[in-house]
């Protein structure tokens, strides 16, 4: 699948060889062949972590391919192009650009002492080439990393820009994952680009929830536990909320609930993008204390969530389609796709649901990305991390 125009050529390509050096030749010819190149001046790569000590081989082959100057990536659990979802075996996804039109400017920061601004030296390297229009993508290491510090400080460097992005994952149960920027190799820091010339971006956020019940106003707080909603223990509110469920929906949600937490306050009415979806992880039957992955303070609106295969379809055509309607006048040239691995075969009971769902509303769009352990994008002019959510940037031309 490749876009071509004046200025610029994009394809994307894949492999599942085994054999490293083969994957990353493989791939990179396939996204060469597809753009019409026979070398490109930029690559954007994600592999997984099957290949293991012979990633710099997988690096090496790939940019050898492409002439390419610069080469960006990370590992992810599985990865995607346009043509499909790869999950559950060693896999390449790479797109090749070359575009007068387009910069990407890639940077790897890693810590070197404990507390570190990470941010800091990014801005440092980057921050006076930063321009309006632009994007920050990051690709952080989610073991050794505060991922929300992390966003957090980027968008006060950087500031107007969009923080966009994924963790980088590694095998189940393996706290080691690895991030690239040309030939330098790491698995503890965060890499990334700072994407930007003759570019329009769009950015769509798929939570995967559907909002239940009724909102409420947090009245006790404390730190990530919600003691009160609506004067009353968090946890009677929430159960009374799960108990007027209609059977059909109960057995949808089969106990995935999460906390849906306002961003913008100033709004009258709250739906679906609306809130902020963090994880329930725990509760205290004798207080009614209720423990969220988030800081949460009195005078929040909060909305329980359910999700499921049915609730993350439908919120994925919603953002697609208001995608859709944003690139109507100006079609995108190509887009990344950081999806959670929470997501996928995993949770739709088959392959490429995503994708296909994208290629179905936007059409022959070049499209790379990868499954990791968070998702990094603004929603209501905020940075933010997100959790079980897919993450589509597109960039347009002009």
């Amino acid at each position: 699948m490749a876009t071509r125009g004046i200025l610029n050529a994009v394809g994307v390509g894949h492999s599942t060889a085994a054999d490293a050096e083969a994957a990353g030749h493989a791939a990179v010819r396939m996204a060469l062949d597809a753009a019409g190149l026979s070398q490109a001046e930029h690559l954007l790569l994600f592999a997984t972590t099957h290949y293991g000590r012979a990633l710099p081989d997988l690096l090496g082959a790939a940019r050898a391919t492409a002439s390419a100057r610069t080469l960006v990536g990370c590992t992810g659990m599985g990865v995607l192009t346009s043509a499909g979802e790869l999950e559950g075996g060693p896999a390449v996804a790479v797109m090749a650009l070359d575009a007068d039109s387009v910069s990407v400017l890639p940077y790897l920061a890693r810590p070197t002492a404990v507390g570190e601004d990470l941010a800091r030296c990014i801005a440092a390297d980057l921050g006076s080439r930063a321009q309006e229009g632009a994007a920050l993508m990051a690709l952080p290491d989610i073991f050794n990393l505060r991922p929300g510090e992390l966003v957090q400080r980027l968008g006060e460097e950087f500031k107007g820009l969009p923080i966009v992005g994924g963790a980088a994952a590694g095998e189940p149960g393996s706290p080691q994952t690895f991030q690239w920027s040309n030939y330098t190799l790491s698995s503890r820091g965060v890499a990334g680009a700072l994407m930007g010339g003759d570019l329009t971006i769009a950015i769509g956020v798929a939570q995967g929830c559907a909002p239940i019940g009724q909102p409420y106003i947090i009245t006790d707080a404390q730190s990530n536990v919600i003691l009160k909603i609506a004067g009353r223990p968090a946890l009677e509110v929430m159960r009374a909320t799960v108990e007027s469920l209609d059977p059909e929906t109960l057995h949808r949600a089969r106990g995935s609930f999460f906390a849906g937490l306002v961003i913008d306050e100033r709004r009258d009415f709250h739906g679906r993008g609306d809130f902020l979806i963090r994880s329930i992880i725990g509760a205290d039957e004798r207080s009614g204390a209720v423990t969220v992955g988030e800081m949460v303070r009195p005078g929040q609106t909060f909305q329980l969530h359910l999700r499921d295969a049915q609730s993350a379809g439908e919120d994925l055509e919603m953002t697609l389609a208001k995608l859709a309607e944003v690139t109507r006048d100006r079609p995108p040239t190509f887009g990344l796709y950081f999806n959670c691995l929470g997501r996928g075969a995993g949770l739709y009971g088959e392959p490429n649901h995503d994708i296909e769902a994208i290629n179905q509303a936007l059409g022959d769009v070049p499209v790379v990305g990868f499954f990791g352990n968070a998702e990094l994008a603004p929603l209501a002019g905020r940075n933010l991390v997100h959790n079980y959510t897919g993450v589509l940037v597109l960039f347009s031309l002009g």
